[in-house]
């Protein structure tokens, strides 16, 4: 996965030619109850071997940041969803 991939739209649209270039990000904050942080929460359930093994974190810091996203009163931010656009000639 890419995390940096959306702030390279514009880029790769000028390299094939594009001109009138535009971009947008957006994100939605969720609350704990929310079908986005129990999808989230399903996500890094699956993660969550890979994420200790490799050292990204250790099973406690992902425990304990898995248990904040059940505080009702946190908002948790979903991922970055990019738009980009251009026009040919």
């Amino acid at each position: 996965m890419d995390c940096r991939y959306g702030g390279r739209l514009v880029g790769r649209l000028r390299a094939h030619g594009l001109t009138s270039l535009g971009a947008e990000a957006q994100m939605f904050l969720w609350e704990s109850s929310s079908p986005g942080v129990a999808m989230l929460r399903a996500s890094l359930d699956q993660l969550r071997e890979a994420l200790v093994e490799g050292q990204y974190v250790t099973l406690r810091q992902f425990a304990e940041d898995r248990a904040r996203l059940y505080d009702p009163d946190r908002l948790v931010p979903s991922s970055m969803l990019w738009s980009a656009w251009g026009r040919r000639g």
